[in-house]
């Protein structure tokens, strides 16, 4: 299990405790444009290919055609993508005189484009285009061969492979691969029709001079490949101070192989050593809570931390969470949230110190006063964000979290 997004801070908002099935691998072909879905509460690394729509070959009547072009094929890999609705369009294969239809992903870091090839024409019609920010091992679709001696031109490659250009009307092939053959005006493999593009991208080949039609392009494609899938775990993880000891509590939203977690505090949030553990559930994706007393914490500030330990023996760490240990003197501070200033009421009436940390257990201001029943202290220069106003007086302290903003 890891310990990915934690959502931390004082109140742990509206989340769906349901986890939806996790992401699968996917293939889209034509008709089939939409959307890829991560489910809420997943985030996913994932391979994408595409493969734009090969072009048709030459469509007007009379001498021999030339091939279509082959389309562009792209593929980018993408890590820890959040849950969303991610747009999919996979292009046709053109028809004889028809351009193919391009193909196009939108993930994090924008659209993805696989051109779809040209359709054909007397010269070398043009491979699809691939669009900026395609991934390694991305490429433009082959050339559709021009047609020669009354032979059609042969359909350009479209694929990961490196694709080549259709043959010209002197050979029988279509551009490696999936190119659609040339039709043939004679010899031992006559065929006077163009061949269609095969599999995904690939250029339909043009008839020859006395024959009737030329290939259609192939189709193009998408596939989403699902590498690895990793769970939004530790919804919180909070500690509060109470009489005689700290207690931690921490939430999980789902679990994979977990054995267990297991507490560390530290004194100057460096050098973490274990206190205590707790068992996990093993596998679930239901919601599941903990608590954990450390009944001996030192006075003033303490840090916490979760190691979480797989079965495996795999082992991940929460963020750190950063408290004050007091012995309960009734404090009441108000407002929270404030804009700037601060009321602070207590029964003590000795001299009182008030100190604010951030939540990383740094000391941004202090203030003493000569008597502690009636404080006040100014948070205004401070960023907006939640802070530890720590209040001590007749050898106690007490602590809040406070909202500034």
């Amino acid at each position: 299990m890891k310990l990915f997004t934690l959502v931390s801070g004082l109140v742990l908002l509206s989340l769906s405790l349901s986890l939806s099935a996790q992401p699968v691998s996917r293939n889209f072909d034509v008709g089939q444009s939409g959307s890829y879905v991560i489910p809420a509460g997943y985030t996913a690394t994932i391979t994408v290919q595409a493969w734009g729509g090969g072009g048709g070959g030459e469509g007007s009547s009379g001498n021999a055609k030339g091939g279509g072009g082959g389309g562009g094929y792209t593929t980018n890999t993408y890590t820890d993508v959040p849950a969303g609705s991610y747009a999919i369009v996979v292009g046709a294969g053109g028809a004889p005189g028809v351009a193919g239809g391009s193909s196009s992903y939108t993930f994090p870091g924008g659209i993805i484009t696989a051109g779809g090839g040209a359709a054909g024409i007397s010269g070398n019609a043009a491979g699809g285009t691939i669009s900026p920010g395609a991934g390694t091992g991305s490429k433009a679709g082959g050339k559709g061969g021009s047609a020669h001696n009354n032979n059609g031109g042969g359909g350009g490659g479209g694929s990961e492979t490196t694709p080549t250009d259709g043959g010209a009307g002197t050979t029988l092939t279509g551009g490696a691969p999936n190119g659609g053959k040339g039709g043939t005006q004679s010899g031992p493999s006559i065929g006077t029709i163009g061949l269609n593009g095969i599999n995904y991208g690939g250029g339909g080949g043009g008839n020859s001079k006395s024959g009737s039609t030329s290939g259609s392009g192939a189709p193009g494609r998408v596939e989403v490949m699902v590498v690895s899938v990793l769970p939004v775990e530790l919804l919180s993880f909070t500690g509060k101070s109470t009489a005689g000891a700290v207690l931690l509590t921490w939430e999980t939203a789902t679990e994979l192989n977990n054995e267990k977690f297991i507490i560390e505090r530290s004194a100057d949030g460096r050098a973490f050593a274990a206190i205590g553990e707790e068992r996990g559930v093993g596998t679930t994706q239901e919601k599941q809570s903990y608590h954990f007393a450390d009944k001996t914490p030192e006075r003033g500030l303490n840090y916490y931390r979760l190691q979480q330990l797989d079965y495996d023996g795999q082992f991940e760490y929460s963020k750190v969470e950063a408290l004050i240990f007091d012995q309960q003197i009734s404090v009441v501070m108000y407002p929270s949230p404030t804009t700037g200033l601060l009321n602070i009421r207590s029964q003590g009436d000795g001299p009182a110190l008030v100190q604010v940390f951030g939540m990383n257990g740094q000391l941004l201001q202090q203030q003493s006063f000569a008597t502690a029943n009636s404080l006040e202290i100014d948070l205004s220069q401070l960023p907006n964000g939640v802070y530890l106003v720590a209040v001590q007086t007749g050898g106690q302290r007490h602590q809040e979290r406070v909202m500034k903003f």
